[in-house]
Order: structure tokens, then sequence, then C-alpha cells
């Protein structure tokens, strides 16, 4: 039986739908709580929303034949935006302050996966790839504030949660032979990984299950929509369509690499 190992490194589009909702609700809540303060000018600013994933993967592959093989691979994902990517500017009386929201996901997999392997012509390959396994997610939101000439934000707010569930995969992929045992390839692949039973812990020490919702705001006349670590779903005439937090890793990948046969 002959192996090989294969090392990648791609990048993917996500539309983690609970993620990106939190991130702009937070804008227009930010937005129209400065609005309603007598003395404070918004001085701009905008909340990007995350879309794409950065992944890196490892993988050993054993051949049964030319055309089959099985292998098992681990890696990381990670999503994320940054301070400087979600930052508002607010003029106060006593100074201009710059608020932002960072947040990231980030996950590591585990991946049975089955190939079959197609020649084109003598240095080309084509395969399939189906595979499942294990993904162990992890989700860091926080709220960061500074003055604008400071050089560090301080971080009032945020909580850290993580979860464990189920990881598909199916891929298509092209092998090019540069010299014997030595492979480049391109793949591409569609990812299902929508995590869910989060449990973490906030900034205060509060530790439960990661919730999302929509909190009712009377003051500014505003629903907005956020995750929370809470010991219980929240109940109330100031929540609605309160649930289990997930946060979905699915999406399109590509990814670029090379496979060494030993």
């Amino acid at each position: 039986m002959e192996f090989s190992i294969r090392l990648s490194a791609g990048i993917g589009v996500l539309n983690p739908d609970e993620v990106n909702t939190a991130l702009k609700d937070w804008e227009r809540w930010q937005i129209r709580n400065i609005e309603d303060k007598k003395n404070w000018t918004y001085l701009g600013g905008d909340v990007a929303e995350i879309g794409l994933d950065y992944n890196l993967e490892v993988e050993l592959l054993f051949f049964f034949s030319p055309r089959l093989a099985a292998g098992v691979a681990g890696g990381y994902i990670f999503s994320d935006v940054s301070e400087t990517e979600t930052t508002l500017t607010v003029d106060k009386i006593t100074g201009t302050f710059e608020g932002a929201k960072p947040t990231k996901m980030s996950a590591i997999p585990l991946i049975l996966s089955a190939y079959y392997f197609q020649p084109i012509t003598s240095s080309f390959r084509a395969y399939i790839r189906g595979g499942a396994g294990l993904l162990w997610g992890n989700y860091v939101e926080r709220e960061a504030t500074r003055r604008k000439e400071a050089d560090r934000y301080g971080y009032p707010l945020g909580f850290e949660a993580s979860a464990r569930d189920a990881v598909y995969l199916l891929a298509l992929g092209l092998l090019y032979e540069t010299e014997p045992g030595i492979q480049f390839f391109i793949e591409g692949s569609w990812k299902q990984a929508k995590l869910a039973g989060f449990t973490g812990e906030d900034q205060s020490g509060s530790t439960g299950s990661l919730f999302f919702f929509e909190e009712y705001d009377s003051s500014l006349e505003l629903w907005q929509g956020k995750y929370g670590i809470l010991d219980e779903k929240p109940e109330g005439a100031n929540f609605r369509a309160a649930k289990e937090g997930e946060i979905d890793f699915s999406g399109l990948s590509v990814k670029l690499g090379i496979m060494i046969r030993f």
C-alpha cells in the first residue's frame, strides 16, 4: 500500500447569517444611540461583515489502488473582522472616541475522506472526494473602545464560546505531476458545517449557553439582534425570536496544494 501527504491552503466564501446580523444590528444601535444624545456627533465609520474564511489542511492518504484512496485530514479554519474593520467614530464633549466590534470564527476539523482518481493524460488526473468528520468551533465577540489618539483599545464587553459538531465535505480536484512522486493540485469544495450547542463565558465571568435573540431598546425604539451567554433562553416582552445560537462555517472554497508520494 502506498501513501501520500497532502498540504494545502485555501480561501472560502461564507455567509454566517446570525453573525452578520449581530454585527450590522450593533452598528444600527450604536448610530441610533449616538444620534439620540444631544451633545454627541456621529463622525462616521462602517462595520464590515464576515464573508471569507482562510484554511490550512494536512492530510495523510492511503492508496488501495491507483484510483482509490482514503485519507484522514486535520487543519485550521478562521474568519474575522478586526477593530479597524468595525470602527465607528463619535465626538463627545470630553473628546473623540472610537468604538468597534471585533469578531472571530475559528475551527479545527478532523475529516475522513474517500477519493476516486481518474487519469486524463500522463501528467493530469482528476478526482472526486467525499468526506465527513468533526469540527471543533470557537466564536469570540468583543466590544472595543478608545480615545481616537490612544494606541490601544479597551474591551469592556465580550465573550467566548465553543462547540463540536459534524462537518461534511464534497470536492472536485485536478492533479498535475511535475516529477515522479510530486503532484500539485487545485481543489474546489463545498463543506456543510453549521455548529450549535455552544457554551462559554462572558467578560464578567458568567457561564452558560450561547443564544441568539432580538432585544428591544424602548428608549431608542429599536430591536437589536445579538448573541449572549445565558443560563436559559431569554423571555419577556423585550425579547423575541430567541433560540440556541448557531455559527455557520458552511460554504464553497478553493484550495491549492502539493501532494508528495512516499
